[in-house]
């Protein structure tokens, strides 16, 4: 699905990825060779596995089309829930259709039963990796947020909520040297608003979908979500992305961090970074709001941020912008997690809100 523009090449699959290994170990026991026709495509290589599966390169024979293919793991492709997932996220892309999300455009199944998606084969790097190397400057975060923003509202729009945004699944496409387009990656977890229609599975009450260190209020403590949720993932992002750790200081622990996200106030952007504009400050502090009621629009995001760009931020030149020593260098990929409160019988997390269990990786 991706393939890093300095050659190392990475994917999307739900947890962490490790690039295509150079020899002829098949750790996993189920790669596909180059050759071979997949949904009407030729593999030309592999890109990255993970626990979902493995994604290859792919060539159309007759037109030249350059594709990308997930595959699932074979025991992923067994489970009737993590298929029902993955033909879920192809229909929520397709129906959302907006350029700021990943295309998918074929689904199918091998002859052993494995899924795979058809898709769109984007050059550049994820928005982690990005981070990894420097925080933005506020005027390229304003345009990477506010690209998320416009493709969340389309996703908002046709019922669908994202549940898992993260720096992980947004990718930074480039373009002969221009700012990169944003490309918001994983529908995996969406979740399809009851307005919009019936989806194809259910998720059990008091289970929480998502990445504890991007989930809203509501999401740790296993209420019901909507739209609103996505706007609490995007002021986390963002003030990660200016400030190069998120708004809690990190514990290890996906319980403690579910607390922070439900009961204490997050740090404020401007005892990190100085020298923003005072509206954008108030904006993450806005996004970051406990109760949903309490959270602008993405509309409204968007238009804040438009404003940003084009009166109040500084230029490229970082002159005056200064950055808070802080302990959260480097921060890594995050797998989501579904968590389920049944699994321990232990005090309540908040008055009346069963404390979640021990976290599993859920991939689904």
């Amino acid at each position: 699905m991706v393939e890093d523009h300095d050659s190392e090449r990475y994917t999307d699959v739900v947890d962490a990825v490790s690039p295509a290994s150079d020899g002829d170990d098949d750790p996993v026991g189920m790669r596909v060779h180059p050759g071979l026709e997949v949904g009407g495509y030729v593999i030309d290589g592999e890109i990255g596995y993970g626990g979902m599966g493995v994604v290859y390169s792919a060539t159309h024979p007759v037109i030249g089309k350059r594709a990308a293919i997930k595959i699932l793991r074979p025991e992923v492709s067994r489970s009737p829930v993590a298929v029902a997932r993955f033909i879920q996220e192809a229909r929520a892309v397709n129906q959302i259709g907006h350029p700021n999300i990943v295309d998918i455009f074929a689904y199918g199944a091998l002859p052993d039963g494995r899924a795979y998606h058809v898709m769109d084969l984007l050059v550049g790097e994820s928005l982690r990796r990005r981070l990894k190397r420097d925080v933005l400057h506020p005027s390229e975060a304003a345009s990477v947020i506010g690209e998320i923003a416009s493709a969340l509202i389309a996703a908002h729009d046709h019922g669908f909520v994202h549940r898992d945004l993260k720096p992980d699944n947004v990718f930074l496409v480039t373009h002969d040297g221009r700012w990169p387009e944003v490309k918001l990656l994983d529908f995996g977890l969406a979740k399809l608003m009851p307005e919009h229609g019936v989806s194809a599975f259910t998720t059990k009450t008091g289970v929480m979908l998502g990445t504890p260190e991007y989930m809203s209020p509501e999401q740790a403590r296993g209420v019901g979500v909507d739209y609103r949720t996505d706007i609490y993932a995007l002021g986390i992002v963002m003030f990660e992305i200016l400030a190069g750790a998120r708004p809690f200081p990190s514990v290890g622990d996906p319980l403690a961090t579910l607390l922070q996200h439900a009961e204490e106030p997050p740090m404020s952007l401007a005892d990190v970074v100085s020298g923003l504009p005072d509206e954008m400050v108030q904006l993450v502090a806005a996004m970051l709001a406990k109760t949903p009621e309490a959270r602008p629009s993405l509309a409204a995001v968007r238009t804040v941020i438009k404003r940003l760009r084009t009166t109040q931020l500084p230029t490229r030149s970082v002159a005056g912008l200064e950055m808070a020593s802080f302990s959260q260098p480097s921060l890594p990929s995050l797998p989501p997690l579904a968590i389920s409160p049944s699994r321990v019988g232990a005090a309540p997390m908040l008055p009346g809100d069963p404390l979640p269990g021990d976290p599993r990786l859920s991939g689904l």
